[in-house]
């Protein structure tokens, strides 16, 4: 009776370390030359926009394949690289924020919220309780079209828009609109008066890049607006709505120059809004001119709308 030798099991590891080093290296050119795209060309080329307005959990994807790869040829060199790459992957392409709340310096505090509520009027109260949990003192509504969120906020002074409305539990001095780079959708101002000072508030709806009408100039002219309006305002200012612009996006850089975004600075994790169900994108903020002091900044929601809010909590400095 004739034998046939048995195949050995392979005791070796499936992935060389030298395949894990090569992958593992690739995956750091490839995220690195992503994040330069992105920050330094963007918008400005079709590339960079597609990377900038991407979701950006899809650069975990190379990363994962490299951490794998490492694990596989049991290589340290490679696993400690692979991790130091999803770190830095986390922190500075999906926007991992690590800012903490502030201490009150005794300031006025004022709690902003910014919401994009799909016109889901039918639960105006639950989005009113909503507000009232966060003490908010201004809300900024887009696509509010009903009149049901006049009598929802019927104890509060508001100011109607083209697509919403501003509330406020102070009184309104005075309101205007503007127009928004091509003028489709304008933006709202209110200037109002809470205890003894005055603010502006401007609440905007921009237009995406990625549909079939927009461009990238036209986005950029709509964001320039917001920064126009901004810069002729004699006091404390607030920018905020949904602006349909990722916070990687060199868009915001005019607007950077002259406020803050309160969740980049003063809040913790991704701070996603969309979509409330999947949140993959932050696309929707409440920008603070320097008057202010930001001690707080978060989202919340749930599923009430197709967005989540943004509360912001700041104090007026003196």
């Amino acid at each position: 009776m004739s034998t046939y030798p048995l195949p050995s099991k392979s005791t070796g590891p499936r992935i060389t370390p030298a395949t894990a080093k090569a992958l593992v290296g690739f995956c750091w050119g490839a995220l690195l030359g992503v994040w330069l795209l992105e920050r330094q060309v963007s918008e400005a080329f079709w590339l960079g926009t597609l990377f900038a307005y991407a979701p950006q959990v899809v650069w975990l994807v190379p990363v994962a394949l490299a951490v794998v790869a490492a694990f596989l040829a049991r290589d340290r060199v490679a696993a400690g690289m692979a991790v130091i790459l999803a770190i830095l992957a986390v922190i500075f392409l999906l926007g991992f924020n690590l800012a903490t709340p502030t201490p009150s310096r005794g300031g006025q505090r004022l709690t902003v919220v910014t919401w994009n509520v799909d016109n889901q009027f039918k639960r105006a109260d639950e989005f009113r309780a909503q507000v009232d949990r966060l003490g908010a003192g201004v809300v900024l509504l887009q696509e509010a079209y009903d009149r049901q969120w006049r009598r929802t906020f019927s104890d509060w002074q508001g100011v109607p828009w083209h697509e919403g409305w501003i509330f406020t539990r102070g009184k309104i001095v005075s309101s205007g609109s503007i127009v928004m780079g091509d003028g489709w959708r304008p933006g709202c101002w209110a200037r109002l008066r809470l205890g003894s000072r005055e603010i502006s508030i401007l609440s905007v709806h921009v237009t995406s890049v990625v549909t079939s009408h927009m461009s990238t100039v036209v986005h950029q002219r709509q964001i320039d607006s917001c920064v126009d309006w901004a810069s002729r305002q004699t006091g404390p200012y607030i920018v905020a709505g949904d602006f349909n612009t990722p916070a990687n996006s060199q868009s915001w850089t005019p607007l950077r120059a002259i406020a803050q975004d309160s969740f980049a600075t003063r809040g913790l994790g991704f701070g996603y809004t969309f979509s409330s169900i999947l949140p993959l994108w932050r696309i929707d903020y409440v920008w603070a001119s320097h008057d202010f002091g930001v001690l707080r900044c978060g989202t919340f929601g749930g599923r009430l709308s197709d967005h989540r809010g943004v509360w912001a909590e700041m104090e007026a400095l003196p």
